[in-house]
């Protein structure tokens, strides 16, 4: 995952644009970019730039539809339609956790300034890097796993406080039942 951080607006939305031609040069692979805004009175703002594309729904159903295809006609359209299920399902949790990291992202976004928040794929960081730094940006990258991973801890830690209330709450009826 990658975040640049700019003093405006308009330089995050030509870094936008960027990331985009350095797509179409083969340079970097970009999955998925959205900019994000916070102005001065602290309202934010989210624009998808480069939508994910559905990769694993895709290759789930060319998958099951070939494995599949021993069993038939039937058997390569039920392959089909389990490969792309189960791809649909990766997907969603992909998207679910580039929106988390996003929303990580803008909650500590400081007011009057911008970022764009993209998941890409490079070789080198040294096209990028240039191009963000001539915008006047600050770069950060961090792995899409540990941005994963902390999504993980974070939600095991709300159910355990969760469940935690539930208990607290049984045994407090029990007490006053008791008495």
């Amino acid at each position: 995952m990658l975040v640049a951080t700019f003093d405006s607006e308009a330089n995050a939305y030509h870094a936008s644009r960027a990331l985009e031609e350095l797509h179409q040069l083969g340079a970097i692979a970009v999955n998925a970019s959205a900019v994000i805004t916070r102005n001065q009175h602290g309202e934010t703002s989210i624009l998808p730039a480069h939508h994910a594309t559905p990769q694993a729904a895709l290759g789930g159903a060319v998958i099951g539809m070939l494995i599949g295809v021993f069993w038939g006609f039937a058997g390569a359209m039920i392959g089909w339609a389990v490969g792309l299920g189960i791809g649909a399902l990766a997907d969603f949790d992909r998207a679910r956790g580039n929106r988390h990291f996003a929303a990580y992202t803008l909650s500590t976004l400081p007011r009057g300034k911008a970022a764009v928040v993209a998941q890409i794929d490079e070789d080198s960081v040294t096209p990028l890097d240039t191009r963000l730094a001539e915008l006047g940006g600050a770069v950060t990258r961090r792995d899409l796993t540990s941005v994963e991973d902390a999504d993980y801890v974070r939600q095991r830690s709300e159910g355990r406080g969760r469940l935690r209330r539930r208990v607290n709450t049984f045994i407090e009826r029990l007490l006053r039942y008791s008495m």
